[in-house]
């Protein structure tokens, strides 16, 4: 019945628009599209810093075109809707830690601009494909044998996960409300190449590259259900293909493993002592286990994971980070200073870990360089946390200290991140240093 349902309701496509695109995820996606069907892609993205044009790059220019532009336009995404055949929408604001600090973007993001993509939908009877996570079914106990099914009720527990959970309910609303041919699915953690190093997988693969100890929040007891990003994109197209309208599918790949067990596989893969971690203080709202059953997606649809161990891509993922560190690196002491503005530089007193942290062992041809109180490379570069830590740090002058950091950052990224870090670098001056900040600089 499900499958005559799907046939029922197929629509012949040609052209699709990807929201959020450039991003991980979604710029996986458009990777595995290209490379498995004949159809074109248009995406759609603002390329926040979480989105890249060098994620789509080497893609076929005569398949693939990216438009620059808000989700939230309502001028602009009626312009795209209506040319295209489908919308596979993954654009949104997806960071736990920066949706705590502020959760208007999420608001902003992924409620406002998932209505605004639905109306256009609704008005050119375009089929509509919405990305969500398992976030929004809440946390399970560690020792609960339940999972999150399609009729788990929705218990989001922070402005993140409330705001998809928001914008899933808008989709269900308007498949019953105004017929729009909608489907949506529930994907657990994705990891995979080219996803941003503030993410937990890639984070802490990068963090072991630079030398450094991996970090995890509290005793990394938290559970994940991990999926290689190369399977949720393969069951989203599928779900795109033959999905029943009105559906929502759950994607997972019976990967759940601790954060203190990811860690330890990473640990392993670098030839380092299980124990090299370094413990941060626990967010607050921190869900405990994520669990997915997707039995309905590979009964109903017969999907199946192609990398169903979970060390294997975890080892494949390492490689890739490894070999593609010219993607990565320019984003990697953004990243580190933005957690070091959110306090992650202080373990757990309780813990016994180190106040500050030095790297455990540095690369070859590295060295740790006393003055900006940090690693760097052999031609100079800091190696990712030169902008903070050290006890090298604390015998500077606040004004002097914050020189040398945003010095040290304007010395190999671009004038423009480098003023818009230059508040981070006062935000960690202002925590750890005994005297206050001077005013704020202005870059000429």
């Amino acid at each position: 019945m499900a499958l005559q349902e799907a046939a029922d309701n197929l629509v012949v496509m040609r052209t699709l628009l990807v929201t959020g695109g450039a991003g991980f995820i979604g710029s996986n996606f458009v990777r595995h599209t290209l490379a498995h069907t004949d159809l074109d892609i248009t995406v759609l993205d603002k390329l926040t810093y979480a989105g890249s044009r060098e994620s789509l790059s080497g893609l076929p220019a005569g398949r693939c075109k990216l438009v620059v532009g808000d989700i939230t336009d309502a001028r602009l995404v009626d312009e795209l809707v209506m040319t295209h055949d489908a919308v596979v929408h993954f654009a949104a604001e997806s960071h736990n830690d920066n949706s705590l600090a502020n959760p208007r973007p999420f608001v902003e993001t992924n409620v406002v601009g998932t209505f605004t993509l639905l109306e256009a939908a609704r008005k050119h009877e375009v089929r509509f494909h919405h990305i969500s996570t398992d976030e929004v079914y809440g946390d399970l106990e560690l020792d609960d044998p339940e999972r999150f099914t399609e009729a788990t009720p929705y218990n989001p527990s922070s402005p993140y996960s409330a705001t998809k959970a928001g914008s899933d309910l808008l989709v269900r609303a308007w498949v019953r409300s105004f017929d729009v041919q909608a489907t949506i699915s529930n994907c657990s953690n994705n990891y995979g190449p080219f996803q941003h190093v503030e993410k937990f997988i890639p984070r802490q693969i990068t963090q072991l590259m630079d030398g450094m100890r991996p970090r995890i929040y509290g005793e990394g007891l938290n559970v994940r259900d991990w999926i290689h990003v190369d399977d949720h994109s393969s069951a989203v197209l599928l779900i795109i293909e033959q999905g029943v309208i009105g559906e929502t599918y759950l994607i997972g790949a019976d990967g759940e493993k601790s954060n203190r067990e990811v860690v330890e596989l990473l640990l392993a893969e670098f030839g380092r002592e299980s124990t090299d971690v370094e413990q941060v203080t626990d967010r607050a709202g921190h869900d405990m286990r994520y669990g997915i059953d997707s039995s309905k997606l590979r009964a109903e649809l017969g999907w199946a994971p192609r990398f169903g161990n979970f060390a294997e891509g975890l080892a494949d993922t390492v490689e890739w980070y490894r070999a593609n560190e010219e993607w990565w690196r320019p984003n990697k002491a953004a990243t580190e200073a933005m957690y070091a503005r959110q306090g992650q530089w202080r373990a757990p007193r309780a813990s016994g870990g180190h106040r500050h942290d030095r790297p455990t062992r540095l690369p070859s041809g590295h060295r740790f360089n006393r003055q900006s109180g940090g690693p760097t490379s052999p031609a100079g570069r800091p190696s990712a946390l030169s902008v903070v830590s050290s006890d090298a740090a604390q015998s500077l002058s606040a004004e002097k200290a914050e020189d040398e950091a945003r010095r040290s950052l304007s010395s190999w990224m671009s004038a423009d991140i480098s003023r818009n870090l230059s508040s981070c670098c006062r935000a960690w001056c202002a925590q750890n240093m005994s005297s206050p900040p001077p005013p704020s600089v202005t870059r000429t």
